[in-house]
C-alpha cells in the first residue's frame, strides 16, 4: 500500500530537503518529488506535470487501472444511494 506525506520544507545549504515523520521507517524504501515554488509563489512544475510524473512512477497496468476506474464507480454509485 502507497501511504502520502506532504509537508512544506525549507531547502537548506547544498540544495538538501529533510522530511520527518513518524510513518518513515528506517529502511523502507520512499519515493520524492520535489515541487519547488518560484518568488512568485507559482510552482515551477505545473500541477498537470506533477500528475503525469506520479502516474507514470505507479506504473499502473491496464489491469490495474480497470480494477481501480471499477472501484471509484462503485463507490460513486454507493455514495449516491446513500441520499
Amino acid at each position: 500500500m502507497i501511504s502520502a506525506i506532504r509537508q512544506t520544507v525549507t531547502v537548506q545549504s547544498a540544495g538538501s530537503i529533510e522530511v520527518r515523520s513518524p510513518k518513515l521507517r528506517a529502511g523502507a524504501t520512499a519515493e520524492v518529488i520535489v515541487l519547488i515554488e518560484e518568488a512568485d509563489g507559482q510552482p515551477v512544475v505545473s500541477p498537470i506535470e506533477a500528475l503525469d510524473a506520479l502516474q507514470a512512477s505507479l506504473q499502473l497496468t491496464p489491469a490495474a487501472a480497470a480494477e481501480w476506474a471499477a472501484a471509484a464507480k462503485a463507490e460513486r454509485e454507493a455514495f449516491g444511494q446513500r441520499s
